[in-house]
Formats: structure tokens, sequence, C-alpha cells
């Protein structure tokens, strides 16, 4: 049976990083905003100090603030005289530092401009030279680019893709493939690479993805079963369930580090609780929570975390992590060669990868 490898690329840093899931894992939202309780304080930094407050109130995870009598902290707040806008960001900053959660977190105009950029206006690809096979009319890699996502996704010279975006590559010309690829920077694009061999799926150095995007992944290789359930302040549950959709049933491992963060872990869980894959490498990083990203005022951003997740497991892995089933730790001078060579990646230098081809085989 041929390999199905899927992979999704976003964009980081200019490049569009190649990952499963590698967008934050945040909702984005543009709600209606409580406008500012006290009439005096429009036009002033104290607008934004107290649009900060109101969005805090009501959808901060954690109900009791941290143990921080959070309406003595608006009134402290608006009772200061700002001289300007940024000593007003450094006294929200502090405010949300005493929540005691690294994910809530305020974005001056120019943070705030880079996070939504990513989501507008220019058009990237992922790195890779095509050709049709004119034998057969595939689309074809002739090779990835140096430091390209496509590169570090472990995209190889002759891999076959079958569809992208779930759409068969079939009838497609390689310009009709070339622009399906290609997107406005932030968007993901879906490859089904045909393979010899069975299949891997590497999370290491994976930073997340929204949530929503990290189900719909967890689905191309599980049938039925749980994912992730979502428990807001209120206690509200939310569970998301694999909808017999699944792309393959053909045996899999999953490599994952300690950078292996959210939404990829949402993925991992998902798959180890089920049975459904091996996980190798190290133990992942342990965000276990879901933030959403709020646009201000003045254009700066907010983004604050509104639930928990848990894997089917239903352990708690906020700061935890997720344990692989085999643990194969990589040294120092090993790490430092995948960074700075990618295409080490994905070859007998690479003993995460040894480890899952060696799983692999004795499952034929």
């Amino acid at each position: 049976m041929n390999q199905f490898i899927n992979k999704v690329f976003c964009q980081s840093k200019g490049w569009l990083s190649a990952s499963l899931t590698s967008l934050t894992a945040i909702s984005l939202a543009t709600n209606v905003l409580t406008p500012p309780a006290i009439a005096t304080i429009e036009d002033s930094p104290k607008t934004i100090v107290d649009e900060v407050w109101q969005i805090v109130n009501r959808e901060f995870v954690d109900g009791d603030f941290n143990k921080t009598n959070w309406l003595a902290k608006r009134q402290a707040l608006l009772e200061r005289n700002y001289v300007s806008k940024q000593e007003a960001y450094a006294a929200i900053k502090q405010a949300l530092k005493d929540l005691g959660d690294p994910y809530t977190r305020f974005l001056p105009p120019e943070e705030f401009q880079v996070l939504t950029s990513q989501t507008n206006g220019a058009l990237s690809g992922i790195g890779i030279v095509l050709e049709i096979d004119q034998a057969n009319s595939n689309i074809v890699v002739i090779e990835p680019l140096d430091n390209s996502p496509a590169l570090k996704a472990g995209i190889k010279p002759g891999d076959k893709i079958l569809k992208i975006n779930g759409k068969p590559t079939s009838l497609m010309t390689l310009e009709q493939a070339s622009e399906e690829i290609r997107g406005e920077v932030g968007t993901k694009v879906s490859l089904q690479i045909s393979r010899g061999g069975k299949q891997t799926l590497d999370l290491r150095n994976n930073p997340g993805g929204l949530l929503f995007a990290s189900v719909d992944i967890a689905r191309m290789w599980l049938d039925s079963g749980t994912i992730v359930e979502t428990i807001n302040r209120r206690g509200g549950h939310k569970k998301f369930s694999a909808n017999h959709s699944a792309i393959t049933d053909s045996p899999l491992v999953v490599l994952v580090n300690r950078n292996s963060a959210s939404a990829s872990e949402i993925v991992a869980g998902a798959l180890k609780d089920n049975k459904r894959a091996t996980i190798v490498g190290t133990k992942t990083y342990g965000k276990g929570t879901v933030q959403s990203v709020h646009s201000l005022a003045d254009g700066s951003g907010l983004a604050v975390t509104i639930s928990r997740y848990f894997p089917p497991s239903g352990a708690d892995i906020n700061g935890k992590g997720i344990s692989p089933d085999i643990e194969v730790p990589i040294t120092r001078d090993i790490n430092r060669l995948l960074q700075t060579n990618p295409k080490v990646l994905a070859t007998t230098q690479d003993p995460q990868y040894a480890k899952a081809i060696e799983l692999l085989k004795l499952q034929n």
C-alpha cells in the first residue's frame, strides 16, 4: 500500500513553516466590546485599560482571577493618571501578569499588526519545484528548496502529490496545481502525498495550531472516538469526536518532543489515547489551554485564555505534557544537527525517525 503523508503548512517569520498544525492555538474573534463604564475616560489611555479589563472579566477561564480582586483591580487602574499610552500598556501588562497565566497577554499595536498580518494580503508558496510525469500525468516533486517549509516537512524528490486541500490532482495542469498550493500568508495547505512505505507523522517542534484545525487533522487519521474536550470557567463542556472520515487505517507512528505544543498535543493525545498510533520521542511541552484574540480600539490586541482542554484520557496535560509510548532522547549534538540541517530529518541520522521506521517494519 502506498504511504499517504499529510502535511499542513502555515506562515512563520516570512516563510510558511511546514507542520501539521502550525498556527497558534487560538480562536480568532472580533467581539462586541463593552464600552468604558466611565464616560470621562473616553479618548484617553484609560479607554484601552478598561477595554482590556472588560474582556478579561467576561472571558478569562479562571473565575476567581488567580485569587485577585479583579473588581478592585479595575478601580485602581482607572484611578491612575496615565501620561502616555505606553504607561497604560505597562499597567495593563502588570495587571495581566497578576492572573498567573502566561498565555493571557497584551499586544501593543506593532506586535498585534505582526500577528494579524499573517492572515492578510500576501501570497506565498511552500518551496517545492514540481513537474508532470508525462507517463502517467502525476504531479511529482522535483525537489524541495533549501530552508523551505516543504523540506522541513520531510517532502522528498519523487513524492507524488495526490490531493491538494482535498482536491485530486489527477485532472490538474501543472499551473493549476501550483496555484492551489499558493495562498494568502497564514493560510494552511493540506497535501496528500504518495510514497512507498507506511506512515509517520512528525509533530516535533510544532508550536501548535487552531483548535478546530487540530480536530480536523486528527480526523484524517482517527475514524472513531473522542479527540478532545474543552471546559470553560462556567464548567461548560464541549466534546470533539472523530466522524468516520479517516483517510487511512494503516499503522502510524507519531514523533513528538518538548517543543510539540498546544494543538499538536491535541492530535498526539487523541491518537495515543485511542490507540491509533504509537507515540515516539520525548515528553511534549504541556500547553492545555485555548486562547481568544481580540482587536482593541487603538490597534493593540489582547489574547485571553478562555478554556482548558483535555485529551480522551481526561488527563490534565497543562504544564505536564504527554509522555511518549517509547522514549527516544536526543543528544545536544544530534539536536543541533537536526535544527541546522533539515536534510538530516527523516534519515538514519535522525534517531527518533529511525525508531519510527523500525516499529513500522515490525508491523508488516
